[in-house]
């Protein structure tokens, strides 16, 4: 292999594969824009198909993440899903005694907890399913992980570590040790889900003169006489020297949400090997016969046998009976199997904060639930909610606010039409490309909720799979209610439909909503007010846009985000006009404020301790209107701000960020109130000072 252009920087697993090596763990080279461990060779990679026992690679391996070899001394538990409550049960259930902590990292969703294994023990790898879909993995013997900071195939961010620690700075021997009746500590935590065991998969035989062997053998040597009559999608010849076949498995959904015609053919069938690298799982012939076909055993057979001639030279079997006669007897039920309840209790001493994630977008959006986003007719509420969702979607930080990422879906009930525009003004303003996947679906068209609402999840669920949503969109209430917004029993049917979309992709849903003649609440009965986890008021003025917080259920009120719209130009019509839609982006309240948030709001009182605090230590006056007025640096507030504020976060950093953060949005929002007034002097220091009132009561207390 030649040596390395000097222009080409260190890769993820250069860097950090040496710590791992000292851990005494094995490190794996992950190929660039995947999961799978591959190893460079002649200016590209290959597949490492011996990764399980090779010892570690030594040599560059440019562009390459990192993952790790799991079993020996390290075993992973993957919790593969955003239910908080799943994931609160899994860790409670297997960490060997509260307060624990241990590695964890996080990816496109859930996490992942890593443990010790005492030598000796060997760890089944097994995975756990709730209502036929994984929700956690026990990752062992013969299982691999990727490892932070390489970059998520599908969200194209780099994977974190979750509370500090990391497997480059701990020693194994510190890690929990996992416990060894860990598979049924998992099942017993997931049994109130819904979790039933699945029997493991009997082989139905394994002998080199057995009849399946001889027939999957003969039908792998001659892939090119029935690999094309399968009408697999994006079927093609593989290049290279080992030639085959690649193709989309069609017959299960997308590991990322994608539409069949966006699916990269994963599926690779060669003379050795048939593997699906999507799903990560192999294939005999006959296995891949039944699944691209639809069909039983016997009818596999017989349709290889049509195209390879098999029974011309092999012997007549009835695969049929023989798979039968292979079947395992369906193990009794144990008799100590953990009861499952349909409403399970929990003590008082278990209820303790964990690990979930509280909101979709920080301080604005809950993780779940239902949210109100009500404002007048035209005052730009659903520019704004659309252009929110695009940061879901691709997992974008909102105005110095976390976001989570997750796949949305944008029901586009009213204007319809315009959407196309308004995609193209995103994907202009944000330059996203043009073939870029981006996890936003539009549902153009109206619809009557209290009806159609299981047909819509069923729609949902059947193109997209699997795909675990983060937030469904309703825009508007008026366009998808048949009935009056302003009958109980209507809108509580409404709420009701919400709910159900909500439970059924275990997500938030977000109402867009108009304001009546009252335009100080939502319109119509109240029903849907009192059922939302948050409510979000948009106001216009001219080209500028106000959204508020005006309820968080477990969660601060009265956050402000202040925006801008701006016309675009998005191409022309086939009459050669110009096409324009609108675009948000970050901007100030207009001039005044608004009334309603002139007061100091409970959000903000640590952040007027800390001013009032200041500005007693401060002796300095300064012309404000023509009004001498006491003033303080910017500087000695924030100091007074840090020593009360108590900070998120494990590391020194991320608390550091935390305090950071609080201070920018206090000073926002109090600017943004007109509770305060802010300048820069000559000498480049930021003064700040009490709005008139609060003002003069400042004065009238250091009177006294």
């Amino acid at each position: 292999m030649t040596a390395m252009n000097d222009a080409q920087a260190m890769s993820v697993y250069d860097a950090h594969a040496p710590l791992l090596i000292a851990l005494g763990l094995c490190p794996l080279p992950i190929e660039p824009g995947t999961k799978r461990p591959a190893l460079y060779a002649g200016g590209g990679y290959a597949p490492m198909v011996n990764w399980t026992t090779r010892p570690p690679i030594t040599a560059p391996q440019p562009g390459a993440g990192i993952g790790v070899r799991l079993g020996d001394v390290l075993v992973a538990l993957d919790i593969d899903t955003d239910d908080a409550a799943i994931g609160c049960a899994l860790i409670d259930g297997v960490l060997p005694s509260p307060g624990l902590r241990t590695v964890t990292k996080a990816g496109k969703r859930g996490q992942t907890l890593f443990f010790r294994v005492s030598e000796g023990q060997r760890m089944p790898s097994k995975r756990f399913k709730v209502n036929g879909v994984i929700v956690a993995e026990l990752l062992s013997l013969g299982k691999q992980t990727v490892l932070p900071p390489t970059v998520h195939p599908d969200t194209h961010l780099p994977y974190v570590w979750g509370n500090g620690m990391t497997l480059y700075n701990t020693d194994i021997s510190t890690l929990p040790e996992l416990p060894a009746d860990a598979v049924e500590r998992i099942e017993a935590a997931l049994a109130p889900f819904g979790y039933e065991r699945e029997e493991e998969a009997v082989p139905i035989a394994s002998a080199e003169d057995s009849p399946f062997k001889q027939f999957n053998n003969y039908a792998q040597d001659r892939i090119d006489e029935w690999v094309p009559a399968l009408g697999l999608h994006k079927c093609s010849r593989c290049r290279g020297r080992f030639g085959g076949w690649q193709a989309v498995a069609h017959w299960r959904p997308s590991t990322t949400g994608r539409p069949l015609d966006q699916r990269n053919p994963n599926l690779k069938i060669g003379r050795k090997i048939i593997y699906d690298h999507g799903a990560a799982k192999g294939y005999s012939p006959l296995d891949l016969v039944m699944a691209a076909l639809a069909v039983d055993l016997d009818s596999a057979f017989k349709w290889l046998d049509e195209k390879t001639g098999w029974s011309k030279a092999g012997p007549n079997v009835d695969f049929e009976a023989l798979a039968g006669a292979n079947k395992p007897e369906k193990a009794p039920e144990a008799p100590d199997s953990p009861p499952k309840y349909r409403f399970k209790l929990v003590a008082f001493s278990a209820m303790r904060p964990g690990l979930e994630q509280l909101y979709l977008v920080d301080e604005l959006i809950p993780v779940a639930g239902l949210v109100d986003i009500w404002g007048k007719a035209k005052c730009f509420k659903s520019f704004w909610t659309l252009d929110l969702m695009f940061h879901v979607a691709m997992g974008k930080e909102y105005r110095d606010r976390s976001v989570q990422q997750g796949t949305v879906v944008y029901c586009a009930f009213e204007g319809a039409h315009g959407y196309k525009k308004r995609i193209e003004a995103i994907r202009l303003h944000y330059e996203i490309d043009d073939d870029a996947h981006v996890p936003l679906y539009i549902m153009p068209g109206q619809a009557n909720l209290i009806a159609e609402h299981r047909v819509l999840i069923r729609d949902i669920q059947a193109q997209l799979g699997d795909t675990k949503l983060a937030a469904v969109v309703l825009d508007t209430l008026n366009k998808s209610l048949l009935g009056s917004e302003s009958k109980d029993t209507d809108m509580s049917a409404y709420v009701r439909a919400a709910e159900a979309v909500r439970d059924a992709f275990g997500c938030v849903v977000i109402i867009v909503h108009h304001c009546g003649l009252d335009d100080t609440r939502p319109r119509g009965h109240t029903s849907l007010p009192g059922a939302v986890d948050a409510q979000l008021a948009v106001t216009r003025d001219g080209n500028a846009v106000t959204v508020t917080v005006e309820m968080m259920r477990d969660g601060p009120e009265d956050t402000i985000v202040a925006s801008v719209v701006e016309s675009v130009e998005v191409g022309q019509d086939g009459a050669g006009k110009t096409l324009t839609s609108l675009i948000v982006k970050p901007g100030d309240l207009p001039a005044g404020g608004l009334a309603r948030s002139s007061r100091w709001t409970k959000s903000l009182t640590l952040f007027r301790r800390a001013l009032s605090e200041a500005l007693l230590s401060a002796d300095r006056t300064t012309n404000v209107g023509g009004i001498p007025t006491h003033v303080v640096d910017l500087e000695a507030v924030r100091s007074e701000f840090y020593a009360i504020y108590i900070p998120k976060g494990d590391t020194p950093e991320q608390k550091q960020d935390s305090r950071k953060h609080a201070f920018h949005r206090a000073v926002e929002r109090a600017q943004q109130a007109c509770l305060i007034g802010v300048r820069t002097d000559p000498a480049g220091r930021t003064l700040v000072w009490l709005a008139t009132t609060e003002a003069d009561a400042t004065r009238q207390s250091h009177a006294s």
